[in-house]
């Protein structure tokens, strides 16, 4: 993935005197670089499909794949606390035979003392 000035694969350790200094200055010495692997799936999850995410990440089957579904998850369960915020709950009104107007819960009170 990250080749030498060679062409080659880049030693472990060529890798880290980077990784490290930088891993510090972003306020994160506990990232570990196998967790740079996950990032990109896991932002594009809400967006790919499986499959493209199989091709994305090079994975044979579907199962690896998935694991990156947790961030939809996510996304969906945030969608719907968005829509619930802008939707305002329904509640029926009527009137009762003296013209006051009754709100859901004073319908089901009267509709239950029948």
């Amino acid at each position: 993935m990250f080749p030498n000035t060679q062409g080659q694969h880049m030693h472990h350790g060529s890798l880290y005197k980077v990784f490290r200094p930088a891993r510090k200055t972003a306020g994160r010495p506990d990232l570990r670089w196998h967790d740079l692997r996950h990032t990109g799936p896991t932002n594009a999850a809400p967006y790919a499909t499986t499959r493209e995410l199989m091709t994305f990440m090079g994975h044979s089957t579907m199962s690896a794949a998935l694991i990156y579904q947790h961030a939809v998850e996510d996304r969906m369960a945030g969608l719907s606390a968005a829509m619930n915020t802008q939707i305002p709950a329904y509640r029926p009104t009527r009137t009762d035979s003296r013209g006051h107007r009754q709100d859901g819960w004073a319908i089901m009170r009267t509709t239950r003392d029948r």
